[in-house]
């Protein structure tokens, strides 16, 4: 009705409903981007964020020790043994919070994941 009529009042120009298209499909387009950017970081705080954190062992841990990590002492626990000083990497937070952890080998050190 407000584009096919015969007065020239009642009608609206093209270049505006083009417009008002453009604006909104970009904003909804903005939006949907932080939207899918936010979802795919990976968690800052809380317990799964200490997920990859890297630490240092504050105890010889074998199987159970302390590590310092995140600014924090932790109770910690290991598959493998790992000596007081060593560079440790939190694996998972279990119950009680305490940390699974494993050893940073010197190859991911050198290549950069560390």
């Amino acid at each position: 009705m407000l584009i096919e009529s015969s007065e020239p009042y009642l009608q609206i120009s093209r270049m505006v409903i083009f417009a008002t298209v453009s604006v909104c499909a970009a904003f909804f387009s903005l939006v949907l981007w932080f939207v899918v950017r936010t979802q795919r970081t990976r968690f800052v705080s809380g317990l799964e964020g200490m997920e990859g954190e890297r630490g240092v062992a504050d105890t010889d841990i074998r199987p159970e020790g302390r590590v310092f990590v995140h600014g924090e002492y932790w109770d910690a626990f290991s598959a493998e043994p790992i000596a007081k000083g060593e560079r440790i990497e939190v694996v998972q937070v279990v119950e009680n919070l305490r940390l699974e952890v494993r050893k940073v080998n010197e190859q991911d050190r050198v290549s950069g994941i560390g």
